[in-house]
């Protein structure tokens, strides 16, 4: 076999094929065109460098209630997410030397605030005609009084039935006999025939004035109601009585009420139930209206990374426990940063964090999907972008081209 070098192919047809094919022209301009919208994408693509931050959903209106004694929960006046106004009774704490008028104002009180709900039960009974009461107990009394209301309700609907139904035949057949007076000509029938019509007329007016006569369930339904006012008042005025002298008590008896600090709803900050013992001093509670414009997220970020981070930063909330794709990150803002450190305790020991405050933009983002999955208290994870670079610049970095 022969071997040809460059210079021996010169004549050859390899060198007479000196036009490429068009679809190599086509493939040139085709590379040329997606690296040209490559590079002026990542002109504007925008490479962001972020910091991660762990925290959770919270109301800027929260308020914590603090016990300032220690003792055993004796009483819970208030359960878990119930709304309170300011100053209302939490819960009842005891040191343990509480003694027997204590409890027994307490009942008397708790027995007070049974009778005012069971007279709320009372009178929708009465207005609604039907009896939602209990034979038995602290209900009977009022059972009693509703069973008696809806007989006579009863009884009026029957007598009146039975009483126009006769009237309107009295009245069929006295206008039957008025029609054949009117046609008698003869004397003697004819008065005696009008006999007959007075009779009638006289059944027709003792018919009447009984439908007058029938009991009103009404008039009965305005005195029960009445009677309910007064005996309402009374026994709020009791319930404020015994609330006072089961304070005066508790004081003596070294016996203390945990009042809320302000209007909304509660939050326990462990699980409430009576018996549980409270350390003097603690945090027990949070009271807030949980409105979702007035959610924020309060995050922790590594005191190493508070160096890039500054206000107004923009935040994307990313929330555990759901797909990141269906329900997309919520856009925020850094809004406040803490001016020192705090002590956190970790898997890997204590580390320093700052806390920070990330708000949202309530109105851009309330009717997303990704919002109406939050919930108060719920743990995210918070994306702070501190700087963003084009990935042109990003690439050019890497080769060097650029400092």
């Amino acid at each position: 076999m022969k071997l040809y070098n460059v210079h021996d192919l010169k004549f050859t047809r390899f060198f007479f094929d000196r036009k490429p094919p068009k679809y190599i022209w086509i493939t040139l301009l085709v590379t040329v065109l997606f690296v040209s919208l490559i590079a002026w994408g990542s002109c504007f693509l925008l490479k962001p460098y972020v910091v991660y931050g762990q925290g959770s959903v919270v109301a800027k209106d929260s308020h914590y209630v603090t016990s300032n004694v220690q003792g055993a929960v004796i009483s819970i006046e208030t359960s878990e997410g119930e709304y309170v106004e300011n100053g209302d009774i939490l819960f009842v704490v005891s040191d343990g030397k509480n003694g027997s008028e204590v409890e027994a104002l307490l009942e008397q009180y708790n027995q007070a605030k049974e009778k005012l709900s069971i007279m709320d039960l009372y009178e929708s009974s009465l207005r609604e005609k039907v009896n939602h009461l209990q034979n038995h107990g602290l209900q009977q009394e009022y059972y009693g009084k509703v069973e008696y209301y809806l007989l006579q309700v009863k009884e009026e609907q029957i007598s009146r039935k039975r009483v126009e139904e006769s009237l309107y035949q009295k009245n069929q057949k006295l206008s039957q006999e008025q029609k054949t007076l009117a046609s008698i000509s003869d004397p003697m029938e004819k008065e005696g025939k009008q006999s007959s019509v007075e009779a009638l007329q006289d059944e027709v007016k003792q018919l009447q004035q009984e439908l007058q006569n029938i009991p009103q369930s009404d008039k009965l339904f305005y005195q029960f109601i009445s009677e309910l006012g007064t005996q309402r008042t009374q026994v709020e005025t009791q319930k404020q009585e015994l609330e006072g002298n089961h304070l005066l008590a508790s004081t003596n008896e070294s016996t203390y009420v945990i009042r809320a600090t302000n209007e909304g709803y509660v939050h326990y900050l462990n699980p409430m139930y009576e018996g549980v013992s409270i350390q003097a001093n603690g945090v027990v509670a949070s009271i807030s209206k949980d409105e979702p414009n007035r959610w924020v997220v309060e995050t922790y970020v590594d005191a190493n990374d508070i160096a890039k981070i500054k206000l107004g930063d923009p935040v994307f909330i990313q929330l555990h426990g759901l797909n990141e794709h269906l329900y997309p990150n919520i856009p925020g803002m850094v809004v406040s940063i803490d001016q020192g450190t705090l002590q956190q305790e970790t898997s890997n020991g204590q580390v320093l964090v700052y806390r920070m405050i990330v708000m949202m933009d309530y109105a851009k983002v309330k009717d997303t999907k990704s919002f109406k999955q939050l919930k108060k208290s719920m743990p995210v994870t918070c994306k702070i972008v501190y700087e963003e670079e084009s990935y042109l610049d990003y690439v050019l970095s890497l080769l060097n081209f650029t400092s």
